[in-house]
């Protein structure tokens, strides 16, 4: 499925950005802490997490863990944050980050008692995933409306996915996972007390199933290097990176896990034999009739275009026309494109801004109004 470009521009939102804060080194994510205080949280590259609060952009970082965070490729560094349910009862956070072997971790940090400050001391593992290559390391985390944690990992990395982990169900490369990190101790079965830094939820789709990793949630994807929820419905929207071509945005009804994105027997919505020919066999008992294809896509070589940088739907308040529009961009030339479904509830989308920035990441605060970051070191808000 791949929508139909407007007829009517004049439906959609005319979409402005407005500088907010410069200064910044490289930053790559946006998160919110949802504790009132209306409060941003960025990830800056190398591994600082700096926070812009009363609008101010604060000189002190929040979190800095620089001295194990690798930056060695363009597409590692510390590549997101994700608050708790509850924060800052709950006082920690968890980061997302390349260490110097390459591998791609999910920690947990302790936050001090003005809830000022993460403490890079208090680093406790949660989620070690080896990592082939420096490149395709996926690296979103956010939490999810039931309150668990969903992690994006790439397909591990060079190109063409020569190890054919897109189709491996029993890895956890080529993923979105979903674990429970929140609910850690108790006992096993067999009276064993549980050290698990996380909990596999078990209504997960391939809890029981001997040939996936149990964390999975969605499968099949080369590089989902942003993804999010509509805080007004929960359907998971996921910027999917394309390899030759293609660059593709992948749909999610709220709750429904298990889906497999076809990567790399596909790239977007076009058989791609490179290695789809060699991993074919990998899912022929699956059903490859099952694969899901993206609600929208795009050929990354119109107008300078690179890779895919998934956004939000809006859901704030000040922006009527904006509201039920799902933004998201390219890294290359910096084009900004909104998605949305039709009164027959068709996707249809349209250009909705050319703007010639490397933007690295959408992110949301507390009331839903959407920001966009530049690889520049700049953050604009968006609007009309």
């Amino acid at each position: 499925m791949n929508p139909e470009p407007s007829s009517d521009l004049s439906t959609w939102p005319k979409v402005n950005l407005t500088p907010r804060w410069s200064g910044l080194d490289q930053p790559i994510a946006i998160a919110h802490a949802g504790d009132g205080t209306g409060r941003l949280f960025v990830c800056e590259k190398a591994g600082r997490v700096r926070v812009i609060e009363h609008g101010e952009l604060r000189d002190e970082p929040f979190l800095e863990i620089t001295d194990r965070v690798s930056v060695r490729h363009l597409e590692q560094g510390l590549l997101s944050v994700a608050f708790p349910p509850s924060f800052p009862e709950r006082r920690w956070i968890y980061a997302c980050y390349t260490d110097v072997d390459n591998d791609v971790i999910v920690s947990r940090f302790e936050v001090d008692d003005s809830g000022s400050v993460a403490l890079a001391d208090t680093e406790e593992h949660v989620l070690d995933l080896w990592h082939p290559y420096r490149n395709h390391n996926g690296g979103q985390i956010q939490i999810g409306p039931d309150g668990y944690l969903y992690v994006g990992i790439g397909d591990g990395g060079s190109e063409y996915d020569p190890n054919n982990y897109g189709q491996n169900p029993g890895v956890g490369l080529a993923k979105i996972l979903r674990i429970d990190p929140e609910s850690v101790g108790g006992d096993h079965e067999d009276g064993s007390a549980c050290e698990c830094p996380y909990h596999i939820p078990e209504d997960n789709p391939f809890y029981l199933n001997d040939y996936f990793a149990p964390e999975t949630w969605h499968w099949g994807l080369r590089n989902p290097w942003r993804f999010s929820f509509d805080r007004d419905t929960g359907d998971m929207y996921i910027g999917e990176v394309g390899q030759d071509d293609w660059e593709e945005i992948d749909f999610a009804s709220a709750g429904v896990g298990g889906l497999n994105f076809g990567w790399s027997l596909w790239e977007g919505a076009h058989y791609h034999p490179a290695d789809g020919a060699r991993s074919r066999h990998k899912i022929a008992s699956l059903g490859e009739q099952d694969l899901v294809f993206p609600i929208a896509e795009y050929d990354h070589h119109e107008d300078g275009g690179t890779a895919v940088v998934g956004g939000y739907v809006y859901c704030g308040a000040r922006f009527e026309q904006m509201r039920g529009v799902y933004f998201y961009a390219d890294y290359g030339n910096g084009r900004i494109f909104g998605l949305r479904r039709d009164a027959d509830g068709r996707w249809e989308g349209a250009l909705l801004a050319e703007t010639r920035m490397p933007v690295t990441s959408f992110g949301e605060d507390e009331e839903g109004e959407l920001y966009i970051a530049s690889l520049k070191g700049e953050i604009h808000s968006i609007g009309q």
